[in-house]
């Protein structure tokens, strides 16, 4: 395995799943079958294990449906030469229990093994959930006390690809700082080059 395998196929991984909501038993056995070790555990946030059966009862139950949205995909380790991977990635999930609709943000820990050349996943263990923050506006302005003012730059989910945050201190032009005595930059004294410069031109217009 690569980085870039890990990555794909996580991001396969998810795209596929979420397509399955709402089959039969025999799909999710099928996926579980290709993308999983035969040992897999999936440790809940609330210290419960579940084994791939377990999941797949509940996955196939019908009490739960919904999706779930890969945001990021933190951190990737590999070891003992790419035969296995430790990776970090967060997830939106959107989703209805017993008819009860939720959501929530969650960090995986997820370890992979690579067995006859596929990346099966032999465990996973998951964070409390937290609120999927709200999206902001494209830009969001707040002006502070001394004319300076602060971008935010958007945050972007929703889609399967992943994605991330990112914010941005605006910093002020050259003719704003100039305009605001408390910021304006000090005289440039001339340098030695340009003074020995002027100098001769002086020299040379004289008569």
């Amino acid at each position: 395995m690569t980085e870039d395998s890990v990555r794909a196929f996580l991001t396969d991984y998810f795209l596929d799943s979420n397509s399955l909501f709402g089959k039969s038993r025999d799909c999710w056995e099928t996926f579980y079958e290709k993308n999983h070790h035969p040992d897999y555990t999936h440790v809940r946030n609330t210290g419960g294990v579940w084994t791939s059966k377990d999941v797949i009862n509940v996955l196939s139950s019908g009490v739960l449906n919904g999706k779930r949205l890969l945001v990021s995909i933190d951190n990737v380790i590999l070891l003992a030469e790419g035969r296995t991977a430790v990776v970090t990635y967060t997830i939106d999930q959107i989703f209805t229990f017993k008819g009860v609709e939720n959501s929530d943000r969650c960090v995986y820990t997820l370890v992979l093994a690579e067995i006859d050349g596929q990346p099966k996943m032999v465990q996973e263990q998951r964070s409390n959930g937290m609120p999927i923050p709200e999206p902001q506006s494209r830009w969001k302005t707040n002006a502070d006390t001394q004319g300076h003012h602060n971008h935010i730059a958007d945050y972007n989910y929703g889609d399967e690809q992943s994605s991330s945050n990112a914010s941005v201190n605006h910093v002020p032009s050259r003719q704003s700082r100039n305009d605001n005595p408390k910021h304006a930059d000090p005289p440039r004294k001339p340098s030695a080059r340009r003074a020995s410069a002027r100098n001769e031109g002086a020299a040379a217009s004289d008569p």
